[in-house]
């Protein structure tokens, strides 16, 4: 774990990629994986502040961007907000399809310009799917 040290409101980019959208996609077909974004985009909306922005980068690759955290704590909890509004599967057209995702976490005061950001965030989402947490704040010694 760091340390708050230096956080003084910082922001955090954070990437968040469905861990199995190409087996829902495979197995339940291309309709319901657009569903299962939707629901994604939707449920993660809902767990965020009125001041963080979601976009959709692509494919089921998802960023948010989180302004003034002040503490890792507080970011800790953001990520596992976040991991927690997929617990509940989605029901459609008398299915259920379980969809799960990780998240990577890239902190400003550790980036030098806007791409190494970005490029901290994806290596973090990476090594968050490795993970029991899925969730993995990059830092520069990791």
């Amino acid at each position: 774990m760091f340390e708050d040290k230096g956080f003084d409101n910082k922001s955090a980019l954070l990437f968040i990629d469905n861990n199995n959208f190409k087996a829902i996609n495979d197995q339940f077909g291309h309709l319901a994986g657009d569903e299962v974004l939707k629901e994604m985009a939707n449920r993660l909306q809902t767990r965020l502040r009125h001041q963080d922005f979601i976009a959709r980068l692509g494919g089921d690759e998802f960023a948010v961007i989180l302004h003034s955290i002040s503490h890792a704590d507080h970011l800790i909890s953001i990520a596992e907000n976040l991991l927690e509004s997929c617990k509940e599967p989605l029901h459609l057209n008398g299915q259920t399809i379980y969809f799960s995702f990780s998240v990577g976490i890239a902190l400003s005061q550790f980036a030098s310009s806007p791409e190494d950001f970005i490029m901290q965030a994806d290596q973090a989402m990476y090594k968050a799917k490795n993970s029991d947490e899925h969730w993995f704040i990059y830092k520069p010694e990791n």
